[in-house]
Protein backbone atom coordinates (compact mmCIF):
# COMPACT_ATOMS: atom_id res chain seq x y z
CA UNK A 1 0.00 0.00 0.00
CA UNK A 2 1.62 3.53 -0.79
CA UNK A 3 0.84 5.90 1.56
CA UNK A 4 0.26 8.70 -0.78
CA UNK A 5 -1.48 7.39 -3.49
CA UNK A 6 -3.55 5.06 -1.43
CA UNK A 7 -4.61 7.71 1.22
CA UNK A 8 -8.43 7.05 0.48
CA UNK A 9 -7.32 3.65 1.19
CA UNK A 10 -5.82 3.64 4.55
CA UNK A 11 -8.85 3.06 6.95
CA UNK A 12 -7.52 -0.73 5.78
CA UNK A 13 -4.33 -0.25 7.14
CA UNK A 14 -5.72 1.01 10.27
CA UNK A 15 -8.56 -1.83 10.99
CA UNK A 16 -6.06 -4.13 10.19
CA UNK A 17 -3.66 -2.93 12.61
CA UNK A 18 -6.52 -2.69 15.33
CA UNK A 19 -8.24 -6.11 14.58
CA UNK A 20 -7.82 -8.22 17.63
CA UNK A 21 -6.45 -11.71 17.12
CA UNK A 22 -9.19 -14.52 16.34
CA UNK A 23 -9.86 -17.33 17.91
CA UNK A 24 -7.98 -19.89 18.06
CA UNK A 25 -5.01 -17.87 17.32
CA UNK A 26 -2.71 -16.29 19.96
CA UNK A 27 0.16 -13.54 19.62
CA UNK A 28 3.29 -14.60 20.94
CA UNK A 29 6.87 -12.96 21.35
CA UNK A 30 10.05 -14.74 20.73
CA UNK A 31 13.42 -14.21 22.85
CA UNK A 32 14.35 -11.04 20.64
CA UNK A 33 10.86 -9.20 21.10
CA UNK A 34 9.46 -10.31 18.03
CA UNK A 35 5.55 -10.95 17.51
CA UNK A 36 4.35 -14.07 16.21
CA UNK A 37 1.08 -15.89 16.16
CA UNK A 38 0.19 -19.68 17.05
CA UNK A 39 -2.93 -21.40 16.10
CA UNK A 40 -3.49 -23.07 19.81
CA UNK A 41 -6.01 -25.73 17.64
CA UNK A 42 -3.43 -26.98 15.17
CA UNK A 43 -0.06 -25.60 16.98
CA UNK A 44 0.55 -23.62 13.33
CA UNK A 45 2.73 -20.76 13.95
CA UNK A 46 3.49 -17.67 11.72
CA UNK A 47 5.40 -14.28 11.22
CA UNK A 48 1.76 -12.49 9.69
CA UNK A 49 -1.29 -11.08 11.85
CA UNK A 50 -3.81 -14.12 10.96
CA UNK A 51 -6.09 -11.41 9.41
CA UNK A 52 -3.41 -10.30 7.35
CA UNK A 53 -5.15 -12.17 3.86
CA UNK A 54 -8.42 -10.81 4.91
CA UNK A 55 -7.14 -7.15 5.00
CA UNK A 56 -5.33 -7.54 1.40
CA UNK A 57 -8.40 -8.90 -0.20
CA UNK A 58 -10.09 -5.92 1.21
CA UNK A 59 -7.13 -3.78 -0.28
CA UNK A 60 -7.31 -5.57 -3.54
CA UNK A 61 -11.12 -5.21 -4.02
CA UNK A 62 -11.41 -1.01 -3.35
CA UNK A 63 -8.95 -0.79 -5.59
CA UNK A 64 -10.09 -2.70 -8.54
CA UNK A 65 -13.98 -0.42 -7.04
CA UNK A 66 -11.48 2.70 -7.60
CA UNK A 67 -9.92 1.46 -10.63
CA UNK A 68 -13.63 0.39 -11.97
CA UNK A 69 -15.07 3.99 -10.63
CA UNK A 70 -12.85 6.16 -12.96
CA UNK A 71 -14.52 5.25 -16.25
CA UNK A 72 -15.81 6.86 -19.20
CA UNK A 73 -19.21 5.75 -18.12
CA UNK A 74 -19.10 7.52 -14.45
CA UNK A 75 -19.54 10.91 -13.65
CA UNK A 76 -16.00 10.96 -12.11
CA UNK A 77 -15.21 9.70 -15.35
CA UNK A 78 -17.17 11.64 -17.61
CA UNK A 79 -15.78 14.98 -15.36
CA UNK A 80 -12.09 13.81 -15.89
CA UNK A 81 -12.39 13.16 -19.93
CA UNK A 82 -14.03 16.68 -20.07
CA UNK A 83 -11.07 18.27 -18.43
CA UNK A 84 -8.48 16.44 -21.04
CA UNK A 85 -10.59 17.87 -23.50
CA UNK A 86 -10.24 20.59 -22.35
CA UNK A 87 -6.51 20.65 -21.84
CA UNK A 88 -6.79 18.95 -25.19
CA UNK A 89 -8.28 21.92 -26.84
CA UNK A 90 -5.83 24.43 -25.20
CA UNK A 91 -3.01 22.21 -27.05
CA UNK A 92 -4.76 22.66 -30.06
CA UNK A 93 -5.19 26.23 -30.16
CA UNK A 94 -1.37 27.02 -29.40
CA UNK A 95 -0.35 24.28 -32.51
CA UNK A 96 -3.53 26.33 -34.55
CA UNK A 97 -3.75 22.83 -36.82
CA UNK A 98 -5.58 19.65 -36.76
CA UNK A 99 -3.43 17.58 -33.81
CA UNK A 100 -3.25 13.90 -33.23
CA UNK A 101 -5.80 14.92 -29.85
CA UNK A 102 -8.22 16.30 -32.65
CA UNK A 103 -7.87 13.05 -34.66
CA UNK A 104 -8.63 10.70 -31.62
CA UNK A 105 -11.33 12.92 -29.89
CA UNK A 106 -13.13 12.14 -33.42
CA UNK A 107 -12.41 8.73 -33.88
CA UNK A 108 -12.44 7.62 -30.57
CA UNK A 109 -14.49 9.62 -28.00
CA UNK A 110 -14.55 8.46 -24.09
CA UNK A 111 -12.20 5.86 -24.43
CA UNK A 112 -9.09 8.38 -25.84
CA UNK A 113 -6.81 8.65 -23.08
CA UNK A 114 -3.85 11.33 -23.68
CA UNK A 115 -1.11 8.63 -22.88
CA UNK A 116 1.14 11.02 -25.06
CA UNK A 117 0.18 13.85 -24.08
CA UNK A 118 2.55 17.14 -23.24
CA UNK A 119 0.21 17.32 -19.45
CA UNK A 120 1.25 14.01 -18.40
Amino acid sequence: MDPVADKDLLWIAREGFAAPVPEPWTQCKNEDGEIYFVNTETNRATWGHPLDEKYMNIYREEKKKRSLAISPFTLEGVNEVKKELELADEFEAERGDLSLIHICRCRRPLTCRSRWSPYH
